[in-house]
């Protein structure tokens, strides 16, 4: 079969977040031996033992210009797959941390680029009907509010406390509590 390398930890023991092993990457100073500029890791999620393999992690390390044999963890793969940028505890395929940048699939679409904390949502979503949408706090209630364009029919669409407040249609008419304006200002109430 094909070669394989494998680093392994044979603590029988292991605990969460132990190490499995590392491949690192360094440089000869011209002081005094070498230091670390690189490394890959892997560790365990959960405890390892009597048949559980503990969940495999895998880190990618780099250190700064001014750090030495210090490498920080930049990217993680965790134990569901997510993939962390600048995070090392990812919340979604991939999860962008410090601009907080993450690709979600929020209940009223198909594919989405937020930025925010998890609990108040502020994104971007196009959705499979052609539409671009623009949502402010939790997505999951729509208890904030949103921006959204049709393009089937050129709206552009003004939603507070999930509910279609204000419209401009693409004869550029405007609807205030009205959906379907008739008039270039259409007040309904």
């Amino acid at each position: 079969g094909a070669a394989v390398i494998t680093l392994s930890n044979n603590d029988t023991t292991a605990s969460a977040g132990d190490p499995t092993g590392a491949i690192q990457f360094a440089i000869k100073s011209d002081n005094s031996g070498s230091y670390t500029s690189a490394t890959i890791s892997g560790s365990i999620f959960t405890s390892a033992g009597t048949g559980n393999s503990g969940g495999g992690i895998l880190d990618f390390k780099t250190a700064g210009s001014s750090t030495g044999s210090s490498p920080q963890t930049r990217i993680r793969i965790n134990q569901l797959g997510n993939v962390g940028i600048g995070t090392t505890s990812p919340q979604a395929k991939l999860h962008v941390a410090n601009g907080t940048l993450r690709t979600w699939t929020p209940a009223t679409g198909t594919s989405a680029i937020f930025e925010s904390t998890v609990s108040n949502r502020n994104f971007v979503t196009l959705t499979a009907a052609n539409e671009a949408e623009l949502w402010f706090g939790n997505a999951a209630t729509q208890t904030k509010g949103r921006v959204r364009y049709e393009m089937a029919n050129n709206n552009m669409e003004f939603w507070t406390n999930a509910a279609q407040k204000m419209v401009i249609n693409g004869s550029g008419n405007v609807g205030i509590n009205d959906t379907t304006p008739s008039y270039k200002l259409d007040v309904n109430g």
